[in-house]
């Protein structure tokens, strides 16, 4: 018999339409799809990443990106006729944990609207984050867990996200290649919090090297004209941003391996595997004309692998050993391609897959699955085609 608990979808980064409002114009600042912004800057927070940097800008969610989510969504309200999907809506730039907070407060809200005692979730990529800072927020909140499907998380972050905040380019987190939406993805604590930190993600010249402390990131040795002091604030930032992530990732996470079996017997991850994903960062100790430390490779082949999603390391997925785990195994695996060939569009493609993970059709089927009470078969999504 299916559970007759509501449900909760908890977007990932980027996965939000964020507006202006204000002038009350409602003028979307941020769309997955949308391109040629004018006021991308709007986004951009100050230094505590609380509020916005420019106290004329009000930011705030609308609706989510339906353009990925919109069939998974109506699928789950066809299926469950009666019982209601819920979306929690959040702003996804501000720190985790204080979106589980809010998730805590929209959660007591329901509870209220329904009666229910337990709810179903499903999350994809950071929303799994948002998750287990909730979860962690109090002992008893697993007991309010009926069945949670957590698709593509990344427990441990992903390289892509250095990436994004190094050099800006386009990823499976969604930061554009531009210097604009580099300067302004800075600006994000959640974007800190997708650093990722498994063992082996970086070659680090210094054995002691600490992903989450600043000095060992590439960073700006030789300067010009005023540019010192303007780097230096900027690395200012930075460096607190990490701090917090470091803490954030260490202090304010569920830790799924403390519990039975039987206490996570509810609880599933989908994850995705066979797409080209950014899974090493190799950190040379300069660059050749000595005026940059810490230089970051993001380009070799070695630091690519087909463990992953296109974004996300099956390494990052793999954090607690206790949680169930069904892959998503691509038939079409991507073959590798020189770094002199990359280009926007083919980062785009091969990010893809994390992206829309929840846009393919047989993820869609198993987590509706699991979530109307099946014991998930590991047939059920092997050689998966896009």
């Amino acid at each position: 018999m299916a559970s007759k608990s509501p449900i909760v979808f908890l977007h990932g980064i980027q996965g939000s339409h964020l507006a202006q409002v204000y002038d009350d114009s409602f003028d979307t600042i941020w769309s997955a799809v949308q391109k040629g912004f004018e006021s991308i800057e709007d986004l951009m927070l100050e230094k505590t990443g609380e509020v916005e940097a420019d106290k004329f800008d009000e930011i705030r969610t609308l609706h989510i990106e339906m353009f990925i989510y919109k069939e998974l969504l109506g699928r789950l309200r066809k299926r469950f006729k009666g019982v209601p999907t819920y979306i929690f809506r959040y702003d996804w730039r501000l720190d985790n944990g204080t979106t589980a907070a809010r998730l805590e407060e929209y959660l007591q809200y329901l509870t209220k609207k329904t009666r229910a005692k337990k709810f179903r979730f499903v999350t994809h990529s950071m929303g799994g984050l948002v998750f287990s800072a909730w979860l962690a927020r109090d002992s008893a909140n697993l007991g309010r867990v009926d069945r949670a499907a957590i698709a593509a998380p990344p427990f441990c972050g992903a390289p892509d996200a250095i990436r994004a905040l190094i050099v800006g380019d386009a990823t499976g987190f969604g930061i554009n290649s531009s210097d604009r939406f580099r300067k302004v993805g800075r600006t994000f604590p959640s974007l800190y919090q997708l650093v990722s930190s498994y063992d082996g993600m970086w070659d680090h010249h210094d054995l002691d090297a600490d992903v989450w402390d600043h000095q060992y990131w590439q960073r700006r040795r030789l300067f010009g004209g005023r540019d010192k002091q303007k780097y230096a604030a900027r690395d200012k930032v930075m460096a607190a941003h990490l701090a917090r992530a470091g803490e954030f990732h260490r202090d304010d996470l569920f830790d799924f391996d403390a519990c039975t079996k039987k206490e996570l017997a509810d609880v599933m991850v989908f994850y995705g595997n066979g797409d080209k994903t950014l899974v090493k960062i190799g950190v040379k100790p300069r660059s050749p004309d000595n005026s940059i430390v810490n230089v970051f490779d993001f380009d070799s082949r070695k630091c690519f692998s087909t463990e992953g999603d296109g974004t996300v390391p099956v390494a990052s997925v793999m954090r607690y050993s206790k949680l169930q785990k069904h892959e998503i195994a691509l038939a079409d695996q991507r073959k590798w391609w020189a770094p002199s060939t990359y280009d926007d569009a083919a980062r785009i493609s091969v990010a893809g897959f994390h992206g829309a993970f929840l846009a393919l059709d047989n993820v869609q089927k198993v987590i509706i699955a699991w979530l109307d009470g099946a014991r998930v078969k590991s047939h059920w999504s092997r050689g998966i085609t896009r």
